[in-house]
């Protein structure tokens, strides 16, 4: 009884700045061979987790200074949501975000969007058709959560390499009761970033799965 999947990559053309970005942050670090380097307020380094974020955060267009500030460098994938929005003709959208600083983008774009969160009400609205666009983090829509009755469409905001949590949030619609045949999921990924590598790992690791079942017989 469980609807098609299918998976939409939409790729968008490297912005000039998350190019210059990149580019400098990159001649930086091999030319004076630092762990680190700061633009514009905000710390880049060679690797680990919190840098890796602050790629993604690059790539979708707002990140976060040091000092807990938000730097806004591009509306690529806000103009690219907005013309998902135009196409859904008013049909249910569902979209994902990493950080706090995209939801607030998108909502100050889309003041009628709704986020779920702690209120049950939200997701009740949702499947009652009452909502339009909501916004989910995949934390507090990974697990346990029955959003099949309010729309097929979602649409990733950013990029994430966490397999479990993007095979989760997908199938909160992607589930027994969806009415329509077939589940969209959009994600919007900036060529030239780390988004394509995000995901890439989130399909090596979920192939690593399935054969993992397969060879348990299941």
């Amino acid at each position: 009884d469980r609807p098609e999947l299918q998976e939409i990559d939409l790729r968008l053309p490297l912005d000039p700045v998350v190019g210059r970005w990149q580019q400098q942050v990159s001649e930086c670090l091999k030319a004076e061979e630092n762990a680190s380097v700061m633009l514009d307020g905000v710390t880049l380094a060679r690797d680990g987790h919190r840098v890796r974020a602050k790629y993604l955060q690059i790539a979708s267009g707002v990140v976060y200074r040091d000092d807990g500030s938000v730097l806004t460098l591009h509306t690529a994938k806000l103009d690219a949501l907005r013309e998902i929005m135009d196409e859904a003709q008013g049909a249910p959208v569902m979209v994902v975000y990493q950080f706090e600083h995209e939801r607030d983008m998108v909502l100050a774009a889309f003041p009628q969007a709704r986020v779920l969160g702690q209120d049950p009400a939200v997701l009740e609205a949702w499947n009652a058709g009452e909502i339009g666009l909501l916004l989910v983090h995949p934390l507090s829509c990974g697990h346990g959560i029955n959003a099949q009755f309010g729309g097929s469409l979602q649409v990733w905001f950013s990029a994430t390499s966490d397999a479990e949590l993007y095979t989760q949030t997908c199938g909160r619609l992607a589930r027994p009761g969806q009415l329509a045949k077939t589940v969209r999921i959009i994600r919007l990924i900036m060529e030239g970033t780390v988004d394509s590598a995000a995901y890439q790992v989130v399909a090596a690791r979920q192939r690593g799965e399935r054969l993992a079942l397969e060879d348990l017989g299941y």
